[in-house]
Protein backbone atom coordinates (compact mmCIF):
# COMPACT_ATOMS: atom_id res chain seq x y z
CA UNK A 1 0.00 0.00 0.00
CA UNK A 2 1.24 3.63 -0.75
CA UNK A 3 1.64 3.95 3.56
CA UNK A 4 4.06 0.98 3.41
CA UNK A 5 5.72 2.37 0.81
CA UNK A 6 6.20 5.53 2.45
CA UNK A 7 6.85 4.35 5.70
CA UNK A 8 9.37 2.20 4.14
CA UNK A 9 10.92 5.40 2.60
CA UNK A 10 10.82 7.20 5.66
CA UNK A 11 12.96 4.47 7.41
CA UNK A 12 15.25 5.18 4.16
CA UNK A 13 15.80 8.64 4.51
CA UNK A 14 16.36 8.61 8.39
CA UNK A 15 19.47 5.97 7.05
CA UNK A 16 20.60 9.12 5.15
CA UNK A 17 18.85 7.56 1.49
CA UNK A 18 18.29 10.07 -1.13
CA UNK A 19 15.40 9.50 -3.59
CA UNK A 20 15.12 11.21 -7.24
CA UNK A 21 11.41 10.18 -8.94
CA UNK A 22 10.91 10.58 -12.45
CA UNK A 23 7.63 10.07 -14.02
CA UNK A 24 6.22 10.38 -17.18
CA UNK A 25 2.32 11.23 -17.70
CA UNK A 26 1.75 11.72 -14.37
CA UNK A 27 2.71 15.38 -11.63
CA UNK A 28 5.99 13.57 -10.36
CA UNK A 29 6.31 16.70 -7.73
CA UNK A 30 2.85 15.59 -6.73
CA UNK A 31 3.17 11.90 -6.56
CA UNK A 32 6.58 11.94 -4.66
CA UNK A 33 5.59 13.89 -1.94
CA UNK A 34 2.52 11.55 -1.34
CA UNK A 35 5.38 9.16 -1.43
CA UNK A 36 7.05 10.84 1.68
CA UNK A 37 9.80 12.53 -1.15
CA UNK A 38 10.63 15.62 -1.36
CA UNK A 39 9.16 17.19 -4.41
CA UNK A 40 12.15 19.50 -5.28
CA UNK A 41 14.06 15.82 -6.28
CA UNK A 42 10.66 14.46 -8.71
CA UNK A 43 10.55 15.36 -12.05
CA UNK A 44 8.00 14.65 -15.27
CA UNK A 45 9.53 13.89 -18.24
CA UNK A 46 8.76 13.02 -22.27
CA UNK A 47 8.15 8.81 -22.14
CA UNK A 48 9.82 9.14 -25.23
CA UNK A 49 13.63 8.50 -26.57
CA UNK A 50 14.51 11.80 -26.26
CA UNK A 51 13.17 11.96 -22.93
CA UNK A 52 14.40 8.88 -21.35
CA UNK A 53 18.16 9.78 -23.09
CA UNK A 54 17.48 13.33 -21.11
CA UNK A 55 16.81 11.29 -17.55
CA UNK A 56 19.60 9.50 -17.73
CA UNK A 57 22.10 12.54 -19.00
CA UNK A 58 20.80 13.94 -15.67
CA UNK A 59 21.00 11.54 -13.05
CA UNK A 60 24.11 10.64 -14.04
CA UNK A 61 25.18 14.36 -13.33
CA UNK A 62 23.63 13.77 -10.15
CA UNK A 63 25.45 10.53 -9.17
CA UNK A 64 28.76 12.64 -10.38
CA UNK A 65 28.20 15.56 -7.80
CA UNK A 66 27.00 13.04 -5.45
CA UNK A 67 30.35 11.53 -5.85
CA UNK A 68 32.52 14.31 -5.62
CA UNK A 69 30.78 16.84 -3.45
CA UNK A 70 29.22 14.61 -1.89
CA UNK A 71 25.66 16.12 -2.27
CA UNK A 72 22.71 15.80 -5.28
CA UNK A 73 21.46 18.89 -6.28
CA UNK A 74 18.01 19.11 -6.92
CA UNK A 75 18.11 22.11 -9.34
CA UNK A 76 19.42 19.97 -12.34
CA UNK A 77 16.26 18.50 -12.50
CA UNK A 78 15.24 21.56 -14.21
CA UNK A 79 16.72 20.21 -17.71
CA UNK A 80 14.36 17.31 -17.21
CA UNK A 81 11.17 19.94 -16.41
CA UNK A 82 12.31 22.11 -19.18
CA UNK A 83 12.44 19.12 -21.71
CA UNK A 84 8.53 17.93 -20.71
CA UNK A 85 7.62 21.31 -21.16
CA UNK A 86 8.76 22.05 -24.59
CA UNK A 87 7.44 18.67 -25.40
CA UNK A 88 3.84 19.34 -24.34
CA UNK A 89 3.49 22.17 -26.37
Amino acid sequence: SRREIRNMIEAEKEAGWKFIFLGANIDAEETAESYGMDRAYAASYTADEAGTALNFEVVDNMIGDLRTCGEVKPERLEKIRKGSMKNSR
